[in-house]
């Protein structure tokens, strides 16, 4: 089963590099990228909690 949380944790830091990039290259008003980036926090908080779970479950 660890290898199964760490594969996930690699494609969520993987996603995650990819999004960043894609958020940098986009270059998007200054108002639309603090919306993006704050939708992209609250995903990636979402995502977290979501795999916290699963741990606990796991335990």
């Amino acid at each position: 089963m660890t290898k199964q949380m760490s594969a996930v944790l690699k494609g969520v830091a993987v996603g995650s590099a990819i999004g960043a990039a894609t958020y940098m290259m986009a270059g998007q008003s200054k108002k639309q990228g603090r919306s993006i980036k704050k939708n992209a926090g609250r995903a990636m908080q979402a995502v977290g909690d979501m795999i916290e779970n699963v741990a606990c479950m796991m335990r």
